[in-house]
């Protein structure tokens, strides 16, 4: 109690400037000792005294652990910021991570915490007047994440705080169920009602969550909700703090060429056999990993969450482990070609999501080297990248449009039933043309049975080989089946090669030549 009497002497002879229109200190002090009277805690009584400067917070020496919890912010500043720091300072220095520089803390509060600091604020402070209580605690007084935030920021100045954009995340959650529990029985009172019974079974109360609680709490004024619901409970159990650490996962992109057939864009294990040699994912993200991860792939990472349950559902082999780390690793492109088919000109589109990087930050320099580990890595690579970057989120929205919108120009050797000679006019489209295409028999099996409407922009003879024998340059819409547009599939594309030429017609190589996109 003597303590705490310093406490209050301390804080109400400080001066940092006029607060919440009380210009002496007497007021001040007046709130301080009514905030210890109801139970509040140091912290909370220097939020309802209109304490504004999170410095203050930061020098409170004492706290009152050993006291109930505190009503207004449910036991959650009584924690204290020395137990708060050493917790995030642990999973910091137990981390893997190497190049940590900014720090993002997410903080998930009690649920009645926003009503709470609303209510007490304004029983021991009535001259406060907010309409609304976002309002009231958010604008007029630090909230509890603002205060934690600051204490976090605080105690890691070499690393700059960042709460969009921080490649370090920490989630403090502190959970408080008797706090919570007291608001279940009244919540329907704001308009969140329990779930729709269903015959036969029981409808347990289900939490919404944080975010349309605090949306509700925002379009409710601060009468309605006190005459709604009543004076809160105080809290009867001490808050649980849980500390998580993980990092934002990091986004390169580049373009990629495919040299070789037999070689599917992603990894493709059908029955626990691998079809083909490889994959262009593998290709590329394999001979990084060690740059990722200089200290060696996680033990972790070499094996799924569930391991069982996802070597089941892809069949893959259960010593793959080079297949298991690539399961945590998604790989992105503007579209695909078969596994048959090579990839030239300026290269396809791509993005690689890594989670958990051990190295997150990339500049061009070290872009370039990994550039050279992917091309240099054996004779005759399979797959050749460049224009390599790191990249935001958008780019995958950019990348999704442009698998879209873009434009593919495609190189084909063919085959046709009739002399080819004769028929060079109708292997010329100079002017765009629509065709007609069901979905393929060859993918029937795997895609829905559609008809869709492609553009052929161009086509044009690039050599006669012989008699039966040309090879063709078309240029098309995203998405459109070359090999059905040269052989029909059988009626099923229309008009194709084989109805123009009015003859059989089929395909033997297919190469896409150039992915005509911006990215």
């Amino acid at each position: 109690k003597l303590q705490f009497l310093y406490f209050i002497v301390s804080m109400s002879t400080c001066s940092h400037g006029t607060v919440l229109g009380m210009t002496t200190t007497t007021k001040r002090e007046a709130v301080l000792l009514a905030g210890a009277e109801v139970g509040l805690c140091e912290y909370c009584c220097l939020r309802c005294s209109g304490g504004s400067d999170l410095k203050e917070y930061s020098e409170i020496k004492v706290t009152r652990a050993g006291d109930e919890p505190c009503p207004m912010c449910c036991g959650v500043l009584q924690i204290g910021k020395a137990a708060i720091v050493d917790g995030v300072r642990g999973v910091l220095e137990g981390a893997s991570y190497i190049d940590m520089k900014k720090l993002q803390v997410n903080i998930a509060l009690p649920r009645t915490n926003m009503l709470r600091s609303a209510q007490w604020l304004h029983k021991v402070n009535p001259s406060i007047n907010a309409d609304n209580t976002r309002l009231l605690v958010s604008r007029i007084i630090p909230d509890v994440k603002s205060i934690i935030s600051y204490f976090v920021s605080e105690a890691f100045p070499d690393m700059e705080t960042d709460n969009g954009s921080g490649d370090v995340l920490i989630d403090l959650a502190f959970e408080n169920v008797s706090a919570d529990s007291s608001l279940e029985a009244t919540w329907e009172g704001v308009g969140l009602k329990r779930p729709r019974r269903v015959q036969g079974q029981t409808a347990d109360f289900t939490w919404p969550s944080i975010t349309v609680v605090e949306h509700k709490l925002q379009e409710t004024p601060l009468h309605l909700l006190t005459s709604t619901l009543g004076e809160l409970p105080n809290p009867t159990t001490k808050p649980a703090m849980s500390i998580k650490i993980s990092r934002r996962t990091l986004l390169i992109a580049g373009r990629y060429l495919k040299h070789h057939r037999n070689l599917p864009q992603t990894p493709w294990i059908m029955s626990g056999k691998r079809m083909g040699t490889s994959s262009v994912q593998e290709e590329i993200t394999a001979p990084i990993l060690e740059a990722l991860f200089p200290s060696g792939v996680p033990e972790t990472r070499l094996t799924t969450e569930e391991p069982a349950a996802k070597r089941q559902k892809t069949h893959i082999p259960e010593g793959d482990a080079v297949m298991q780390t690539l399961l945590g690793i998604k790989f992105h492109s503007a579209g695909r070609e078969d596994i048959d088919v090579r990839m030239f000109g300026k290269g396809r589109p791509f993005m690689l999501e890594v989670p958990e990087p051990a190295v997150y930050y990339w500049d061009n320099k070290q872009l370039q080297v990994l550039e050279r580990l992917i091309n240099e890595k054996d004779e005759g690579a399979e797959v050749a990248v460049g224009s390599m970057k790191t990249v935001t989120h958008q780019y995958f929205a950019d990348l999704a449009e442009g698998s879209e919108n873009k434009k593919k120009k495609y190189r084909c050797v063919v085959w046709m039933a009739s002399d080819v000679r004769q028929l060079q006019e109708r292997l010329t489209i100079n002017e765009g043309i629509e065709i007609e295409q069901k979905t393929p028999i060859r993918v029937l099996h795997r895609r829905s049975a559609l008809c869709r409407t492609k553009v052929i922009h161009s086509m044009e003879v690039h050599e006669v080989l012989n008699a039966h024998w040309v090879v063709l340059d078309i240029v098309t819409s995203a998405g459109a089946y070359i090999k059905e547009f040269i052989n029909s599939d059988r009626g099923r594309t229309h008009p194709s090669v084989a109805s123009l030429c009015g003859c059989p017609a089929d395909i033997i190589q297919l190469d896409v030549l150039d992915v005509y996109c911006d990215l």
